[in-house]
């Protein structure tokens, strides 16, 4: 039976623990989704450079795809899912689509998945909710519709059914679905753009995601931890750090775009795992300069991404990194709960993220490993304590934002599962 490489860590955490279902009723664009998969040749290598279970990670965004599902009689059907949905680096290319699909099918395997929310202001143009006198952004909803032919043609009303602004850009899915109706082949999902490709809109994004700005700033007592042996990268200049941001952040629009066209960048670990700063042999993480061109680093975001280098790309581009390390420096762990890690040292002024959370499928494995966990303490242990300080902001149960869509199917109509499907299939692409 194949083993995990341990990794650096003393005792056995434990977690707050969550139902999936919650969590789709409470999560954010921003929240960060980590890993901890079976133990396989690709598992065993991430996590032993970087000494953490933690191997693979991803971002949620707002989105909205269309999903194979079964309808009464087990029928067959291509639904419009408006839901959290996740992007992620994997190999061969990076992917987008359903949270929930992803989820699903990863604990289905025997593998683990955690869960982080992003505490930040909203983003221009997002949605927001007031909760106890805090203005806060609006958790994503969950919205599905039948999909017809004439979806594709009835630009005035795609907006009707949904919630992001402006809508999504359904029509710009026909050549996909003529596609994939000639492959004969099924697919986990494919996601719909937010921007139409051919708009002013869009050209304006692509122009923000290359306009930098770098700033060099006194560091202060608090971010200490640049100079620790966890940063990697750092641009020391006069005894300031050198940071790179955008000029201007991408709005609610923008981002959640930016984070379909990800779905275009292919895979390669090799900008975080073959740099200097893996020290297998002596098991230490050192500092080192990052002394590449504006060119190269440019090029560095579009050329290839790891799963941690798309998270924390995505992170910079909405504003909330500061930008003291290079995007394709973060490896997974430095997104789980660890005050050593980078991220905290590298996070902008109001943004935080809470505790791991783990997920389950079912309240019988919750509790199950609650029980585990009692059993092996030897004591009763007080679970969930942040999400009971924590509610959900918004009763998704009496939200007005639940009325039944125009064609809708029932919201308990089960997707199709990622294990009966071609997730990396190429929509664009004839067979």
């Amino acid at each position: 039976m194949a083993r995990r490489c341990p990794p650096i860590c003393s005792g056995r955490r434990k977690y707050e623990k969550l139902l999936l279902c919650d969590l789709l009723k409470r999560t954010r664009p921003g929240d960060l989704i980590l890993f901890e998969n079976k133990c396989n040749c690709a598992v065993c290598c991430i996590s032993c450079c970087t000494k953490s279970s933690f191997d693979h990670c991803g971002l949620i965004y707002h989105g909205a795809s269309l999903v194979p599902a079964k309808g009464k009689g087990g029928k067959e059907l291509m639904i419009e899912l408006e839901a959290p949905h996740i992007v992620e680096a994997v190999s061969p290319e990076c992917l987008a689509g359903p949270l929930e699909q992803v989820v699903m099918a990863v604990i289905s395997e025997g593998s683990s998945v955690y869960w982080r929310r992003i505490n930040r202001p909203p983003m221009e143009g997002e949605e927001v909710v007031e909760f106890n006198g805090v203005i806060k952004p609006n958790p994503i909803p969950r919205k599905m519709r039948k999909f017809s032919e004439k979806d594709l043609h009835r630009d005035e009303n795609k907006q009707k059914s949904f919630d992001m602004p402006q809508g999504y850009d359904w029509a710009g899915l026909k050549s996909s679905l003529e596609n994939l109706n000639v492959a004969n082949k099924t697919v986990a999902n494919f996601p719909a753009n937010v921007i139409p490709a051919d708009s002013i809109e869009y050209e304006q994004l692509k122009s923000k995601i290359r306009d930098y700005k770098e700033t060099k700033v006194k560091i202060d007592p608090k971010d200490e931890l640049i100079s620790s042996k966890m940063n990697r990268g750092t641009q020391m200049v006069n005894g300031k750090l050198h940071l790179r941001q955008l000029r201007t952040p991408l709005n609610f629009r923008e981002w959640n775009q930016q984070c379909v066209d990800t779905t275009r960048v292919p895979y390669d670990v090799s900008p975080a795992v073959s740099t200097k700063c893996f020290d297998v042999c002596c098991g230490c993480l050192s500092t080192q300069q990052d002394n590449r061109t504006n060119v190269e680093k440019l090029r560095g975001d579009t050329s290839g991404l790891f799963c941690s280098g798309l998270v924390a790309l995505q992170l910079l581009r909405a504003g909330w990194r500061k930008g003291s390390q290079m995007s394709d420096l973060y490896v997974p762990a430095d997104f789980a709960e660890d005050p050593d890690h980078m991220l905290r040292a590298d996070l902008a002024d109001g943004v935080s993220f809470g505790p791991m959370v783990k997920l389950y499928l079912s309240a019988e494995d919750l509790k199950r490993d609650e029980e585990i966990e009692q059993e092996q303490a030897g004591d009763v242990l007080v679970n969930n304590e942040w999400l009971v300080n924590n509610p959900t902001d918004i009763c998704w149960e009496s939200n007005p934002h639940r009325d039944e869509l125009d064609g809708a199917c029932n919201e308990n109509t089960p997707l199709t599962s990622y294990s009966q499907c071609d997730p990396h299939y190429k929509l664009n692409d004839p067979a």
